[in-house]
């Protein structure tokens, strides 16, 4: 098993979160980072003093799988993927996997202040 960070569409209420296993949640948390909007999405940039609200997941490698498809996530190609998958630690001291929008798709939306997808301003 494995925990994942999730801090957009995949988060509870959104139209993805039916993508993670029922009685997986783990925790509210946050992640140190950049939230970006790019429209119907956002991406996430690691690292700053920026603070990004996020939600735990406990997911089996079958998951994992469907979530790296969901996100764009190539393996085996990961320079050319819409988002890259990153090991990160989050404020509480859990490691997780959390998926980190590639750099050059980065600068197409402005910065969402709040660290919240559900909160946008």
């Amino acid at each position: 098993m494995t925990l994942v960070a999730v801090y957009g569409t995949l988060r509870k209420g959104c139209h993805a979160n039916g993508m993670l296993p029922e009685g997986s949640f783990i925790q509210n948390d946050t992640l140190k980072g950049l939230l970006i909007h790019l429209g119907g999405f956002p991406g996430l940039l690691l690292g700053g003093s920026g603070r990004v609200v996020a939600e735990v997941y406990k997911v089996d490698s079958e998951t994992l799988k469907r979530l790296d498809g969901y996100e764009g996530y190539d393996e085996r190609n990961p320079a050319d993927s819409l988002y890259t998958r990153e090991t990160t630690t989050t404020e509480s001291g859990l490691e997780v996997l959390t998926y980190q929008i590639n750099p050059d798709y980065a600068q197409e939306g402005p910065i969402i202040t709040s660290g919240d997808w559900l909160k946008q301003e």
